[in-house]
């Protein structure tokens, strides 16, 4: 703790002594092969093998990197929101599926399209950059408002009840 009793003392901002200890690790496993290369290579004679090319370096990190995690566990979240939701969908319309349209699937077929469709939805828009939104949120803000207004206009909307 800090002297003010807020924060940590080291921020961990970049998450790089993951990767640094990673690669001191990597390093060691290096060393222990090579090691156990020469004990074996002294006792065994020496082989010819044809020249290869170097192999490219691998960054092999220990931990994934920030965010990551979170990533994941929000996908997998979702993913088992929606597997829940159609098995909810199933349990409360298979009877009245079965006999109004002789398939007891058909509402769960119908949502579990809509829900590939959301993810599918849900993944385009991740990629777009989160500042785009930010200069779309007042545009946005003002079709909404239109299209609530005009769900008061009569011949627009519909009073259903």
């Amino acid at each position: 703790m800090s002297s003010q009793g807020r924060g940590v003392s080291k921020p961990d901002l970049d998450h790089l002594d993951w990767v640094e200890k990673a690669a001191a690790r990597e390093r060691g496993a290096r060393r222990e092969r090579r090691a156990g290369e020469r004990r074996t290579s002294a006792a065994a004679p020496p082989r010819r093998t044809a020249v290869s090319a170097p192999s490219p370096k691998r960054s092999t990190a220990a931990l994934p990197g920030p965010g990551v995690t979170e990533r994941r566990a929000l996908i997998l979240v979702t993913l088992m929101l929606i597997l829940y939701g159609l098995v909810m969908a199933y349990s409360a319309s298979s009877a009245e599926a079965f006999f109004k349209h002789q398939s007891s699937f058909y509402f769960v077929q119908r949502q579990a399209l809509w829900a590939l469709l959301g993810v599918a939805a849900m993944w385009l828009l991740s990629r777009v950059d989160y500042g785009w939104y930010r200069r779309a949120a007042v545009p946005f803000a003002v079709v909404v408002l239109i299209a609530l207004v005009l769900v008061l206009v009569p011949g627009v909307g519909s009073s259903i009840n």
